[in-house]
């Protein structure tokens, strides 16, 4: 095992962007686990959704490797996706809250505009 992570480990190094971490992960039963987890990080989005998917197909090649992360790099794009469309959701309601916010605004102005008004009527002789 340690023959093989020091080999890819540098040939990880050789890819930009890339910070290789290649351990053994401990078991709760004892022992080592020897998992592949594939962390894909960045700040936009949509540039993660591919960097994903490219991941994907390149994991996919390597025989028996496919089947144990497939599962896990789809529940991720799709976590993603869901990610995506409930900003947008966010978007749209604080957009609504904004608009009820200045009518409620402009209610207050009317108002209070009135009631200066009928104050004004009242006091006159």
């Amino acid at each position: 095992m340690f023959a093989v992570a020091t080999t890819n480990r540098g040939k990880l190094r050789e890819i930009p962007g890339v910070r290789p971490a290649i351990t053994g992960q401990s078991s709760i039963f004892g022992g080592r686990q020897q998992p592949i987890v594939v962390n894909v990080q960045g700040p936009e989005a949509s540039r993660l959704k591919i960097a994903s998917a490219r991941t994907l197909e390149a994991v996919k090649s390597v025989a028996g490797v496919a089947e144990r992360i497939w599962g896990a790099l789809t529940a991720v794009i799709k976590l993603e996706d869901k990610v995506t469309r409930q900003s947008e959701a966010l978007k749209s309601q604080q957009a609504k809250v904004e608009d009820l916010t200045g009518r409620v605004i402009r209610l207050e102005t009317k108002l209070e505009l009135l009631m200066s008004a009928a104050l004004v009527k009242r006091l006159k002789p």
